[in-house]
């Protein structure tokens, strides 16, 4: 049986849901995950930045990390 996929919720940026500037040196991301089932975690995340029409502006590629709140952000501002 496959496991249905775990889903980011409640995405933030320097602590903000919808921040309207935040500092370049304090731009931290985080998530939490929502779905289905129980002993399930999060072993990899892969994070995309894109600008308002959206061009990607960074691209974390594929981390080894349960890691899910104050993921820096090391692009461009």
């Amino acid at each position: 049986m496959t496991a249905l996929p775990l889903t980011p919720a409640g995405l933030r940026c320097a602590h903000q849901a919808d921040p309207l500037g935040v500092a370049p040196d304090r731009v931290r991301l985080s998530w939490r995950l929502e779905g289905a089932g129980t002993d399930r975690a999060q072993h990899v995340y892969h994070l995309l930045v894109t600008d308002d029409v959206g061009t990607v502006a960074w691209d974390s590629g594929r981390v080894e990390s349960a890691a899910s709140a104050d993921i820096a952000y090391p692009g461009e501002a």
